[in-house]
């Protein structure tokens, strides 16, 4: 092959690889820039634009939450339904913050464990197979309690068409009632009067002096006869 040709073909796989980049965005999962802004970064193949998340008010996706309320240590099992996607991003964030809360595992298939501020405590795509609709992850919520969380997600139809900072209903923590322990303050027991040591004597003294008295008056009767 003469050279020119040989280095044309070359530029040519080169130019097609890189469109194919382009074209796909992040097909093994979200770039570390997105685990704030929750936003992709995808861009046009052919112009190189980036390609702006969906309006709001089209969103195909809802994230929905096994429970209304968390326990510290305990776990929660999101689920995003709606339709089919082949990308996605999904946190557990305190309302109006950005931090991710928690961590994440025992991952569907097609997706992977992203640690973006601490071990785990994200969920973003392996591949761009297309997952279906009703996929379940599982959320491990912090030993120590943090306040109301809620589950915020990009989904991602395909590499055009994604939704940004889905959210789910708002989780309380929840607060363990605890019965309280039998009181080691025992009232005390009622005593009838008549067996109180003071009542025993006194009464023993009675006794005694009316006996004196029995026998006093006896005797002034015997002198008397």
């Amino acid at each position: 092959m003469h050279p020119r040709r040989y280095i044309s073909a070359l530029l040519g796989i080169l130019i097609f690889s890189l469109l194919q980049v382009s074209v796909t965005g992040y097909g093994s999962g979200a770039p570390d820039s997105a685990c704030t802004t929750m936003t992709p970064g995808h861009v046009n193949g052919q112009t190189g634009v980036a390609l702006s998340p969906q309006d709001g008010s089209s969103n195909i996706y809802t994230l929905a939450a096994s429970s209304n309320s968390y326990t510290p240590g305990g776990t929660v099992s999101v689920t995003i339904s709606g339709s089919p996607f082949s990308g996605v991003l999904l946190q557990a964030r305190r309302p109006g913050q950005t931090t991710p809360i928690g961590s994440f595992s025992s991952v569907p298939v097609n997706t992977k464990l992203k640690t973006c501020s601490a071990t785990d405590d994200s969920v973003t795509h392996s591949n761009t197979n297309t997952k279906p609709a009703g996929t379940a992850f599982i959320w491990n919520a912090p030993s120590n309690g943090v306040g109301d969380i809620e589950f915020v997600a990009t989904v991602a139809k395909n590499h055009d068409l994604y939704w940004v900072n889905i959210k789910s209903s708002v989780l309380t923590e929840a607060t363990e009632l605890t019965t309280p322990a039998p009181s080691s303050d025992v009232p005390p027991r009622p005593v009838d009067s008549d067996t109180t040591p003071g009542a025993v004597g006194n009464g023993k003294r009675l006794k005694q002096t009316l006996a004196g008295v029995t026998a006093a008056v006896m005797t002034v009767a015997l002198l008397t006869v």
